[in-house]
């Protein structure tokens, strides 16, 4: 099937339900979205509105229970090569190196091992880490970790990026040293990002439009076009002026979607 979109991910009328206890939960849609070439967007709702199935299926790892979903204007009928997944877990193999754990992708694909070696190279001075390709994981802090997972991500230079909170579970500080270097990577590479947060600042200071899902099951209930500049400094953004009314604006959005989520 030939690509008939200009769009590099797509949902048209994508629900997905599933069977818990002997009862059918429905835990999204159905919604419609488009993400452009290039765009980075955030994906922002209570908890169990479907946020990460949105990126499952996006990856191929879950198909919808109706619609369809696209990729380069072609239906996702199984794993989906051309994207990189950040997931929220910590998921670097504790008996490999840094350089080893980043290599996995290239050797799954079948890289040569010098072209290998260097590319896992380019990829650690990219995140910071070149200094550290001989450490093992339980010699890193949280930070320096996900860093890891962040290049092992973009070792084989996926086109889109699938993040699924990836900073979560780190300290305020360190998750702002994390956002400060997606966006330095993101503003030299321009891949397409479908990131997913409940941080309402995060997905301001990373995103050029945020998708705002409702309550289980999720449904668009608003788009939210990003009007700051670029590039970006998170640490001097959140005291700008324009930066606190979005905010502002984004929670009256949320307010009540939160309150209904978490009386679920």
């Amino acid at each position: 099937m030939q690509a008939t979109s200009s769009a590099k991910i797509e949902f048209h009328d994508v629900h997905k339900s599933f069977r818990r206890s002997g009862a059918v939960v429905e835990a999204l849609g159905p919604i419609s979205l488009q993400v452009r070439p290039g765009e980075f967007v955030a994906l922002l709702g209570p908890s169990g509105c479907g946020k990460s199935t949105t990126l499952n299926m996006t990856a191929g790892l879950m198909r919808p229970s109706g619609g369809t979903v696209l990729f380069d204007g072609v239906p996702v009928t199984q794993v989906n090569t051309r994207v990189g997944y950040l997931t929220q877990r910590d998921t670097l193999l504790p008996w490999r190196s840094v350089a080893g754990n980043v290599a996995v992708p290239l050797e799954i694909q079948g890289w040569s091992g010098a072209r290998r070696a260097e590319r896992v190279r380019q990829a650690l001075v990219s995140v910071g880490l070149a200094d550290f390709a001989a450490h093992r994981p339980a010699e890193l802090s949280g930070g320096m970790r996900r860093r890891v997972a962040l290049a092992r991500m973009l070792v084989s230079a996926p086109d889109t990026l699938l993040m699924d909170e990836p900073f979560g579970a780190l300290d305020a500080q360190l998750k702002m040293v994390m956002q400060q270097q997606l966006l330095d990577v993101w503003q030299a590479e321009r891949k397409t990002v479908l990131f997913v947060t409940h941080d309402l600042a995060e997905a301001l200071m990373l995103a050029d439009r945020v998708v705002v899902l409702g309550a289980r099951p999720g449904r668009v209930k608003a788009a939210f076009e990003v009007a700051l500049g670029r590039p970006r400094d998170v640490f001097s953004l959140q005291f700008e002026h324009s930066f606190v009314a979005m905010e502002k604006q984004l929670w009256e959005l949320m307010r009540s979607e939160i309150a209904q989520g978490e009386a679920m």
